[in-house]
């Protein structure tokens, strides 16, 4: 502390509420009437594991005391990045589900082991020979998980194939799969699997694995009937039950009024129940069952390039006995050389031959790391945890399995080596989509210490959303005034939980933070502040502090630093 005392502090906190941060006077009026409150009425702290580790910390103390709700659980890390030291500390040790700030963990993991540089690569194999435009031959079509692959670049991967001038294929067109890829994470909730936030995590993703389509007022029927708009490509059947009802029902009506969407094999759903609209409105529907969709989407890709094929096309396991075939023959200069050898004589191709036909790279891991904390990707997360694993057991065995568990154990392994103590902690998948994960507020903010402090991790700073700037704090309650600019955090949001992990700027220098809550009402959550209030009240006093210690220099004596 200065040389103030902590009692001249809090009143410079109202000062400075009415004074530097006017813009945000009715926010700031109420958690500071908070902390006055809690100050003078002394709230015993005896079962709340609270720390308070410097004079600052005990007001901070007051606020949090102040503002947590008795019916949730809080845990709350503050760090002084400068001064190296906690400043304050409450229920840090309790595991919480971490929700969406789990994916600071799998940014982290990915850098240290995939690197900066990597991507995915899907690719088009063929072997054969061409007569008068005819493949008497195979093609592979080898997908690699790419979380970000579109239609688009799918059809450009096939529009090699007849630009090399091959418009029938007798032999078999394969799609290169995983037998029994697991595809959710234990512990995702069943009820969000139809959801595209819960799409499958696969080899086989196209689009997102979402298909969108639009819930619209039938024409000319009964009042209420609706109608299902999709592209006739999305490879999946809705059977529609649902109805509209007006806008001007009664409240009762409407709360009670809600869609369901039941799944069934081969991506066939049912959408039930109603919604007061008076027009259309969006779905987005995840697919169910990855390899019948993406047999569907490449089959009427084939057709849009007017591609004949003489067989369906057909699922091949990838083993690494095909895998070493395919990489391992496929000649250089693919594409030019088979132009060369396609012309209208039908040039014969030596039929032991396996040539990359097509390949596609998605953007570097960088890039996608941006998408992934600033949206709150669940796919990019989960695709990459999945890669983790798999990167990090190939080169130690023939045998590894491409799934959440095997994921889940070298990414403890490897964060464990970056000196982050898991031992208590319970990973499941990378995304937080799962409600299996547990992590503590000391866990989170050894990482947000490492994510902070050294250089490989330095561009995760910037892919954060920072308040009322960009991604998920873009329009977040709480973050628009005061805090706008000021934070920059990853979220962690499902029902009853709401986190926050990340750095303060304060005009003292930065503050790291990690603010977890779970156990919220569902009747509450909407209104629920508790981040940005906690937050608003730590800038307050940091700026009432600095404003005190600018009086100290122009009074010409000197502050000594924070006890």
């Amino acid at each position: 502390m200065t040389w103030l005392s902590h009692h001249r502090v809090r009143v410079l906190l109202a000062l400075a509420t009415c004074s530097i941060f006017s813009i945000t006077a009715e926010v700031n009026a109420e958690v500071t009437a908070k902390v006055n409150n809690a100050a003078s009425s002394g709230l015993s702290d005896s079962t709340n594991h609270l720390h308070e580790n410097t004079d600052i910390g005990k007001t901070i103390a007051d606020a949090v005391k102040a503002i947590a709700s008795p019916y949730s659980q809080l845990a709350v890390a503050i760090w002084d990045p400068n001064h190296q030291r906690s400043i304050f500390e409450l229920n840090t040790q309790k595991l919480m589900q971490p929700a969406s700030v789990m994916k600071l963990f799998t940014a982290v993991t990915a850098l240290a082991e995939l690197g900066n540089d990597y991507h995915y690569q899907s690719q088009i194999y063929a072997r054969g020979t061409i007569i008068n435009k005819v493949l008497k031959g195979d093609v592979w079509i080898r997908l690699s998980g790419d979380p970000t692959l579109t239609s688009e670049q799918l059809s450009a991967m096939v529009a090699e194939l007849k630009q090399i001038g091959i418009q029938q294929i007798q032999g078999q067109v394969y799609l290169l799969t995983i037998p029994n890829e697991q595809v959710r994470a234990p512990g995702w909730v069943w009820d969000d699997l139809g959801i595209c936030y819960a799409a499958p995590v696969s080899r086989l993703i196209l689009d997102k694995n979402c298909v969108l389509a639009k819930l619209a007022p039938a024409q000319n029927t009964q009042k209420g009937k609706t109608v299902i708009n999709m592209a006739p490509s999305s490879a999946i059947h809705v059977t529609n039950q649902a109805r509209f009802i007006p806008l001007t029902a009664d409240k009762h009506t409407r709360d009670l009024c809600q869609l369901s969407l039941a799944r069934f094999d081969n991506n066939q759903y049912q959408l039930n129940g109603c919604y007061p609209s008076n027009g259309a409105i969006k779905l987005a529907i995840a697919v169910n069952q990855t390899e019948p969709y993406m047999l569907a989407r490449l089959e009427a890709i084939f057709n849009q390039h007017a591609i004949t094929l003489d067989n369906n096309i057909s699922l091949h396991s990838e083993t690494p006995a095909l895998i070493a075939l395919l990489t391992d023959r496929a000649m250089p200069n693919i594409i030019k050389e088979q132009k060369q050898l396609s012309d209208e004589s039908g040039h014969h191709i030596n039929s032991d031959d396996i040539r990359l036909i097509a390949s596609h790279n998605s953007e570097p891991l960088s890039v996608m790391l941006d998408t992934m904390l600033k949206d709150s990707n669940n796919l990019i997360a989960d695709s990459l945890f999945k890669a983790i694993g798999k990167f990090y057991y190939q080169s130690t065995t023939t045998t590894y399995k491409e799934d959440f568990i095997s994921a889940a154990k070298a990414q403890l392994t490897r964060l464990t080596e970056m000196g982050i103590k898991l031992d208590t902690a319970n990973v499941v998948d990378g995304s937080g989509l799962s409600r299996y994960n547990a992590i503590s507020a000391e866990q989170l903010m050894t990482l947000m210490k490492l994510i902070y402090t050294d250089k490989r991790f330095s561009s995760l700073d910037a892919a954060l959303p920072e308040a009322g700037v960009s991604g998920t704090l873009t329009y977040k309650r709480g973050f628009q005034r005061l805090l706008r600019a000021k934070v920059k955090a990853k979220t962690g949001t499902m029902l009853g939980v709401s986190n926050l992990a990340g750095r303060l700027q304060t005009s003292k220098g930065d503050l790291l933070f990690v603010i977890l809550e779970n156990g919220i009402s569902p009747h509450q959550q909407a209104e629920s502040r508790t981040g940005s209030e906690i937050l608003t009240a730590i800038m307050a006093i940091y700026e009432a502090e600095a404003e005190a210690d600018n009086e100290a220099n122009t009074n010409g004596i000197k502050p000594i630093s924070n006890k």
